[in-house]
């Protein structure tokens, strides 16, 4: 007779118990996050249009902490995307070794290609030189293109799925995010995206890891190679400004 462990028992009872309060959570977390964007919008452009220059100090110190409790918000949305199986997950093959699904693979550099494309849009409009503008605008471009390349070869995998922004989207990082840094000039808004370029050469290290074929490797690491590119020459005009302003 197999042996029976209650206490898998009892979670199988309660998980059809649980789809509601986590359904609940959810639509809460969306609502809230949607009135807070906002609210965040209205005050960057009321701070846009004139800064209180008593209060200035304290609503930057009120800002980065903020900038702080996104973050780790966007940390928990992360781990909510992998327990729901939304992100790169893994399989096990026939020896016993990981590797990554195809499919998720590039499911997941297609939104981080379609979110950097609009973090850099959303950047050129908003810095006041020109010529960070016209970079910025370049690489929304680029980004754009590395998501139709990664699209078409998604597809010959067997899937016309078309991907449309980040799976762990329950709020929208990339217009919440800026609403902050948009406070900070343009070396907050570079930093900003510096830090999403190191982010998505990061992912894209881990998918050349994986076990497949020359050509799609060679796509990743053409890809790759742009976004060290971009990252190179975001920290040399932060260089020039003498570093992110903290």
């Amino acid at each position: 007779m197999a042996n029976i462990n209650k206490g898998d028992e009892i979670i199988a009872e309660n998980t059809p118990s649980l789809k509601p309060a986590l359904v609940a959570e959810l639509t809460w977390a969306k609502l809230y996050t949607k009135a807070m964007h906002k609210d965040l919008v209205a005050i960057s452009t009321a701070i846009g249009k004139s800064l209180p220059t008593k209060s200035g100090p304290e609503i930057k110190k009120n800002a980065e902490h903020l900038h702080d409790q996104l973050q780790g918000a966007n940390r928990t949305v992360n781990e909510l995307s992998d327990q729901a199986g939304l992100r790169l997950i893994s399989s096990k093959s026939e020896q016993g070794k990981k590797i990554m699904n195809p499919e998720t693979i590039f499911d997941s550099l297609i939104s981080i290609c379609i979110d950097s494309q609009k973090r850099y849009h959303h950047a050129a409009l908003d810095v006041g030189k020109e010529y960070l503008a016209r970079f910025f605008n370049q690489e929304s471009e680029a980004r754009g293109r590395n998501a139709d390349e990664l699209q078409v070869q998604r597809a010959r995998l067997g899937s016309t799925e078309q991907k449309s922004g980040s799976v762990g989207g329950l709020i929208d990082r990339t217009a919440m995010d800026f609403s902050v840094v948009m406070s900070m000039g343009d070396t907050g808004v570079i930093e900003w995206c510096r830090k999403d370029a190191e982010i998505a050469g990061a992912a894209y290290e881990k998918a050349i890891a994986e076990n497949l074929s020359p050509e799609i490797h060679s796509l990743f690491e053409r890809h790759l190679g742009e976004i060290r590119k971009t990252v190179g020459s975001l920290e040399g005009v932060l260089r020039e400004y003498g570093g992110p302003r903290s």
